[in-house]
């Protein structure tokens, strides 16, 4: 090659390759376990086994020996970054983290992810602190609201109740017994109205009572 000139990538590699495999080292006995093994460069002094955990080992020994330096520094390169830090809390918007809710709802989870999950949460313990944010009032609250939409609903009958009958309110107060799977027939809600008008009108044909009976009628004694 021309002095001053220079090397291509190609040339590069190519004489990169050729030291490499030219190049040969004595064998080394294992610090850590006495084996005998063919080092892979001039300072290697660990077997290829024994190699890693001795590296682990020496990162823990120093994370162990400046743990306090290593949290000055932590601390002191928080107190510069706190800003940035903090802004990047509200880069979601509540749209955008609705949007990120509605696509992994129904996302099937993995065994492994859950066995994961499972070991991750075994043994943990809350704080008093922890615990009253996560609490939201128990089996009692949650049996209240789940009975609040029947607290609200009055009980008048129009009619005779039978066995395997259900009580279809016809309005918040007023409502008749008919067969269960006629109940079922229709899907209705009290709240959104929807379906109201067809099992209303399934309900007065089945109990023989006219469209205006809540004009002005009494509880069936």
């Amino acid at each position: 090659m021309r002095k001053g000139s220079h090397m291509t990538d190609e040339q590069r590699a190519r004489c990169s390759v050729a030291n490499l495999s030219d190049v040969t080292y004595k064998t080394k006995v294992c610090l850590h376990c006495g084996k005998e093994y063919q080092p892979a460069g001039p300072t290697q002094q660990y077997c290829t086994e024994c190699g890693p955990e001795r590296k682990r080992e020496t990162n823990r020994l120093r994370h162990e020996a400046n743990r306090e330096h290593d949290a000055k520094l932590a601390a002191a390169w928080y107190v510069t970054n706190r800003k940035p830090i903090v802004a990047w809390d509200h880069v979601f918007s509540p749209e955008w983290r609705a949007k990120l809710s509605a696509a992994g709802m129904g996302r099937p989870v993995s065994l492994e992810t859950r066995t994961k999950m499972s070991a991750i949460m075994t043994g943990r313990v809350w704080s008093p602190e922890q615990r009253a944010k996560q609490w939201k009032g128990g089996t009692m609250v949650t049996n209240r609201k789940m009975r609040a939409k029947r607290r609200e609903l009055g009980f008048l009958p129009l009619n005779q109740y039978f066995p395997g009958s259900d009580f279809h309110h016809l309005d918040i107060d007023h409502g008749v017994f008919i067969p269960h799977t006629l109940h079922q027939s229709v899907w209705h809600n009290h709240n959104t109205g929807r379906g109201m008008e067809q099992i209303n009108a399934l309900a007065y044909a089945y109990a023989g009572l006219p469209a205006n009976v809540l004009d002005d009628t009494l509880p069936f004694d």
